[in-house]
C-alpha cells in the first residue's frame, strides 16, 4: 500500500512540474516558440507559421497546417536565396555554376580537382592560366612550373 502511494505521490508531482513548465512557457512574458520574441508581442507565438488570430490553438504548435517546401525539388530553393532551382545558376550557393560543378546540390566550397594541381587553386594544371601560382601568366613565365622563380 505504501509503494502505491508513493507511486501516486510522484506521479502527481510530476505532472504538477510538467504543468508549472508548460505554463511558464506560454506565460505573456516568455517564449513559447523561442524565438526571441515574447510571448505578448509575437504574431505566432506557437511558430507553426498560422498567425494567433486565425490560429485556432495559438499555444499548440500545429504542424500539419505548415506547409512544407522542398527544397531539393525545381520549385525549392536550396541555398535559400530566393532563386528557384530550376532557374538558380548556382543552386546550392557554393560559388560554383551548376554546369561545372561536379556536384551542384552539396555546398563545397573546395572544388573537386580532376588532374594534377600544383598551385592549389582548385583549377586543374592543363586549364589553369598560372599553374605554379607565382601571378605570372604561363605564357610570359620562363619557369612556369615553378613557383619561386618566374
Amino acid at each position: 500500500m505504501k509503494n502505491k502511494l508513493a507511486f501516486s505521490a510522484a506521479f502527481v508531482a510530476s505532472l504538477m512540474a510538467l504543468g508549472t513548465a508548460a505554463h511558464a512557457q506560454t506565460g505573456p512574458r516568455q517564449d513559447l516558440d523561442r524565438d526571441g520574441i515574447q510571448n505578448r508581442y509575437d504574431r505566432d507565438r506557437d511558430g507553426d507559421g498560422i498567425v494567433n488570430a486565425r490560429d485556432p490553438h495559438p499555444n499548440v504548435r500545429d504542424v500539419r497546417r505548415v506547409a512544407r517546401v522542398d527544397r531539393f525539388g525545381p520549385n525549392g530553393d536550396l541555398d535559400r536565396d530566393g532563386i528557384p532551382n530550376r532557374r538558380d545558376n548556382d543552386r546550392d550557393g557554393d560559388g560554383f555554376a551548376n554546369k561545372s560543378d561536379p556536384q551542384p546540390n552539396v555546398f563545397n566550397r573546395t572544388r573537386i580537382v580532376r588532374g594534377h594541381d600544383m598551385d592549389g587553386d582548385g583549377i586543374a594544371d592543363r586549364s589553369d592560366r598560372d599553374r605554379d601560382g607565382d601571378r605570372v601568366v604561363n605564357a610570359r613565365d620562363q619557369f612556369p612550373n615553378d613557383p619561386r622563380r618566374s
